[in-house]
């Protein structure tokens, strides 16, 4: 037997086997994707028991614009249009009931997926499988439940505050001009030349300005205060960051209840920021 001969041999069993694989594991393994392509989607919502919340895509930008306005975590939602297209279905099951108890459907939340010229569609997310590794799925447009990884559970809002944008200061270090940091009444004022950074009249070396300004540029809340929390009539801290062509003001208030960290009011919310992450700002 020649090798051309083994060759054509392999091949054929090859061929065989697959048309003898069944149907529904050949389709769900190879050729299926929960959400192969997300770059069209320009909305989204999510509504798992009595949270729901519902975003939609500005350019590269996120909003959120239900239950409240505020600018989204762009990361956040770059990940879950990431993971969407990146999970495979693992099984599926043509001849199963949605409304059977076993799986649950909709119990994990439901993602609901729009954009102009594309098909809004659903995704039903379900209980565990026996594994408790994949979750049962339904998506608007196939009639089998799915069978998925239960890791696209950890990238969906799990509250209302989970998908919102919490950093201080939107801007890259290239267009600041000019950081300012007051607390107490004392504080420094560094602003960037053509010579490069100057603090309190003294140069500082770009080698040092820089991972200083970007990593105050880094600083995020870490949750939101309550709703009714009142702040004290004076602040405690100010940091301004100026840029090409605007300024930004954060303040920083204290209360006892909140004995390490500073709340920072924001487009109508309080931020919650840990004292640690921002006091060095102030003692330069």
């Amino acid at each position: 037997m020649t090798w051309t001969t083994v060759f054509i041999f392999l091949f054929v069993v090859v061929l065989v086997c697959i048309y003898f694989m069944p149907y529904k594991k050949l389709k769900g393994k190879i050729f299926k994707k929960l959400y192969p392509d997300t770059s069209p989607i320009t909305a989204v919502s999510f509504t798992k028991g009595n949270f729901s919340v519902s975003f939609e895509r500005d350019g590269e930008h996120w909003n959120i614009i239900s239950p409240a306005a505020w600018q989204a975590d762009t990361a956040k939602m770059r990940k879950l249009m990431i993971k969407l297209s990146e999970f495979d279905v693992e099984d599926r099951f043509s001849d199963a009931n949605p409304d059977d108890q076993q799986y649950a459907i909709g119990s994990n939340g439901v993602l609901d997926l729009a954009g102009e010229g594309i098909v809004s569609t659903v995704i039903s997310f379900g209980a565990y499988d026996e594994s408790g590794s994949y979750i049962y799925a339904t998506k608007s447009g196939d009639a089998d439940i799915l069978l998925v990884n239960a890791m696209i559970l950890s990238v969906l809002p799990s509250g209302a505050d989970d998908f919102k944008r919490r950093l201080l200061f939107e801007e890259i270090y290239s267009n600041i001009a000019s950081v300012e940091a007051i607390l107490c009444g004392k504080g420094y004022l560094m602003v960037k030349t053509n010579a490069g950074w100057i603090m309190n009249g003294k140069n500082v070396f770009d080698e040092k300005a820089r991972p200083l300004v970007e990593s105050l540029l880094n600083i995020q809340a870490e949750h939101f205060a309550n709703a009714g929390t009142k702040l004290p009539p004076k602040h405690e801290g100010l940091i301004t960051v100026k840029a090409a062509d605007k300024a930004v003001s954060r303040y920083f208030f204290t209360l006892p209840e909140y004995e390490d960290e500073y709340l920072v009011p924001m487009e109508g919310e309080i931020l919650i920021i840990n004292k640690s992450a921002v006091d060095n700002y102030f003692s330069l």
